[in-house]
C-alpha cells in the first residue's frame, strides 16, 4: 500500500477562468517549481435531522458548500506576465506590436484606436484604458510607434515594441489597430489585482499524487483534488534578512466547488468503455487525456476506438444525473475512474471530473526565473530606506472575501470585496520609534516600494496605521517594534 503524502510525486497547478470556465487556449502553469505545502479543507455544511420523540438524530442533510484552499511555494521569477498582440492593417500584413508590460491590466483589454483630429503636443492621448492617435485616420507603423514612445501617459500602461512590418512606410489604417488584451496573469499579481470593475480573477487549480503502485489493475493509480471557481481571498509575501533560501509566499483562496477523483491506470494498454448508471445519461459525453495529450471523447454509453495506455485526465461535456465509470474495454473491465452525477448529491450539481487541457490550450511543466531573496532587496519610504534596520517584513493583501449562498445549487457565489494591502515591518535604530511615531500621529503618506530581483511592489499613500509599542526590558541590548503601513493602492512592475 502507497499511503498519501508529501513524499509522493505532486503536479499542483492551475489555469485562471473565463466566465467561470476554461478558455480554449488556457494554459496550466505551476505555482513554482518548489511547493512547500497544498490544502483544502472542504465543509459540506452537514446538518443532523432531528424531531421530537427521540435522542438520536435521525438522519443528516447537506447544504451549501465551503472550500478553502491554501497553496505556498517558493516566489520565482517576474509576476507580471506581458503579453503581446499582433495588429494588421486592413489589406496587407503590416503590423505593429504592443506589450502590456505594466501591473493593474492582467486580463483587461486595452483598446488602441485611431481617431481623426488635430493632433495634441504629442499626438495621443489616453482616455481610461482607451488609447487614441489623435492625427490623421492612417498612419505609418513608425508614425505610430513614435507616437506611442514619445507618450509618458502611454508609457505607464504599455510598451510599444519596435516595428515588425513587411513594408515599413506602408500605412496602418484604422481597421487595422485592433485590441490589445494582456496575457495570463501569474496566481500571486492576481491577489493584489483587481480588473476595473473591482473584480478579482478566478482560478481553477488541480492538484495530482501520482501512485506507481495499487489503482484497480496494482498499475498504479493517481489521485487528484481539483478546485473550481477559486479568488484569492488572501495573500502574503513574508521577507527575513535571515533566511538563507527564497522568499515563500502563500495565497489562501475561498471557491465555490471542490472535489477528488481516482484514476486507476490500466493493466495493459486499451480502449475504454462508459456507462452511466442512469439510462437517461446516455448519448452524454466524456473526453478521456493520456499523458501524451491524445485525447478521445467517447460517447455514454459506449466504447472509445483510441487506445489508452495511461489516464490522466477525464472531464464530462455536461453533469449527469446517474454515477458514470470508466473502465477497461468492456462492461465487465476493471473501473478505472468514477464521477458521480446529481443523484449522489441530493439533486444537487453533478461533477464534471479532472479538466482536460483545453482546445487549444497547453500545460507548462516549469517556471523560468530566478528565485527571490529578501536579503540585498531594498524596502524604501518616499525614497529613502524606510527605516535604520529592517528585521523583517511581510506583504499581505485581504481582498474581504464572502461566499453567499443561491438557490439550485450548493455553491456558493465569491463575492470580492474591500482591499486592504499592508506592509508589516519589524524595525530598529538610535531613534527610530520617535521616527516612526512621528509619522503615525501626524497621518504622513508616503509610498512604499520593495524592489527584489525580478519585481517591484509599490504601495501608493502608505500611512503608519499601528506603530507597535515601545517597551524596553532591563537586560536587552537593542528594542525592535513592529510597523503596520496601509496603503491606498498598490501596483506590481
Amino acid at each position: 500500500m502507497v499511503l498519501e503524502a508529501g513524499i509522493r510525486n505532486q503536479r499542483i497547478d492551475s489555469m485562471r477562468e473565463v466566465s467561470g470556465a476554461l478558455p480554449s487556449g488556457g494554459v496550466f502553469v505551476p505555482f513554482g517549481n518548489v511547493v512547500k505545502r497544498f490544502s483544502w479543507a472542504p465543509d459540506a455544511a452537514i446538518e443532523a435531522r432531528r424531531g421530537i420523540g427521540s435522542v438520536d438524530s435521525l438522519g443528516f442533510d447537506t447544504g451549501p458548500e465551503s472550500h478553502s484552499c491554501t497553496v505556498g511555494y517558493l516566489l520565482q521569477g517576474a509576476q507580471v506576465v506581458a503579453a503581446t498582440l499582433l495588429t494588421g492593417a486592413a489589406d496587407d500584413d503590416d503590423f505593429i506590436q504592443w506589450t502590456a508590460d505594466k501591473a493593474g491590466h492582467e486580463g483587461n483589454e486595452i483598446t488602441v484606436t485611431v481617431v481623426a483630429g488635430t493632433a495634441d503636443a504629442d499626438g495621443i492621448s489616453v482616455i481610461d484604458r482607451d488609447i487614441r492617435f489623435e492625427t490623421d485616420a492612417t498612419l505609418t507603423c513608425d508614425e505610430a510607434v513614435a507616437l506611442l514612445n514619445a507618450n509618458t501617459d502611454v508609457a505607464a500602461l504599455i510598451t510599444c515594441a519596435t516595428t515588425a512590418a513587411t513594408d515599413a512606410a506602408s500605412f496602418v489604417q484604422v481597421a487595422g489597430i485592433a485590441t490589445l488584451s494582456a496575457g495570463e496573469s501569474t496566481p500571486l499579481a492576481e491577489a493584489f489585482n483587481r480588473d476595473c470593475d473591482g473584480q478579482i480573477e478566478a482560478r481553477t487549480i488541480v492538484q495530482r499524487e501520482l501512485h506507481c503502485d495499487g489503482g484497480e489493475s496494482d498499475k498504479g493509480m493517481r489521485t487528484y483534488v481539483v478546485i473550481e471557481g477559486a479568488k484569492p481571498a488572501s495573500a502574503r509575501i513574508p521577507g527575513d534578512p535571515g533566511q538563507a533560501g527564497p522568499i515563500e509566499v502563500e495565497i489562501i483562496y475561498t471557491a465555490e466547488k471542490g472535489r477528488q477523483y481516482e484514476l486507476s491506470q490500466p493493466s495493459v494498454a486499451t480502449v475504454l468503455y462508459v456507462a452511466s448508471t442512469e439510462s437517461g445519461d446516455n448519448a452524454a459525453t466524456i473526453t478521456v487525456q493520456d499523458d501524451d495529450g491524445t485525447q478521445e471523447e467517447i460517447v455514454v454509453s459506449g466504447t472509445g476506438s483510441v487506445v489508452f495506455q495511461s489516464i490522466d485526465a477525464c472531464e464530462l461535456a455536461s453533469e449527469l444525473l446517474g454515477t458514470l465509470t470508466v473502465q477497461e474495454g468492456t462492461s465487465a473491465g476493471a473501473t478505472l475512474a468514477v464521477i458521480r452525477g446529481s443523484n449522489d448529491y441530493a439533486n444537487a450539481e453533478g461533477d464534471l471530473g479532472i479538466p482536460v487541457l483545453p482546445t487549444s490550450g497547453s500545460r507548462t511543466a516549469t517556471l523560468t526565473g530566478t528565485y527571490e531573496k529578501f536579503l540585498g532587496d531594498t524596502v524604501e519610504y518616499e525614497g529613502s530606506d524606510l527605516a535604520y534596520d529592517i528585521n523583517s517584513s511581510e506583504l499581505s493583501v485581504d481582498n474581504s472575501v464572502e461566499a453567499l449562498p443561491r438557490g439550485q445549487t450548493r455553491k456558493q457565489r465569491i463575492v470580492e470585496g474591500n482591499r486592504v494591502v499592508q506592509i508589516n515591518a519589524t524595525v530598529m535604530g538610535e531613534n527610530e520609534y520617535q521616527t516612526q511615531v512621528t509619522r503615525h500621529l501626524k497621518a504622513d503618506a508616503g509610498d512604499i516600494v520593495w524592489t527584489m530581483t525580478n519585481n517591484v511592489f509599490s504601495l501608493w499613500g502608505a500611512v503608519l496605521t499601528d506603530p507597535g509599542d515601545k517597551s524596553v526590558e532591563e537586560g536587552a541590548a537593542y528594542m525592535q517594534f513592529d510597523n503596520t503601513f496601509t496603503g491606498t493602492s498598490i501596483t506590481l512592475a
